[in-house]
């Protein structure tokens, strides 16, 4: 019997990792810190917007935040 090696296990990034997937995962669980548009006060676009947005709002699965655009404010 040859044993070489740790058998994969170590502290070492797994191969293909999915960085962006982790993050919004991770901000879907414990909740995401609020952004400074949240924060302000008055008349605003909601923060995810509107599913038929055609400027990348969160709704319509972009990664704006309270977008402008007509559909959406």
């Amino acid at each position: 019997m040859n044993i070489t090696g740790e058998g994969g296990k170590g502290s070492a990034r797994r191969k293909g990792a999915n960085d962006q997937a982790y993050k919004d995962n991770y901000d879907a669980i414990f909740g995401k810190k609020e952004c400074e548009g949240c924060k302000e006060q008055g008349m605003y676009p909601s923060h995810n917007g509107s599913a038929m947005c055609q400027s990348g709002s969160i709704a319509s699965g972009g990664k704006k935040a309270h977008c402008t655009c007509d559909a959406c404010f």
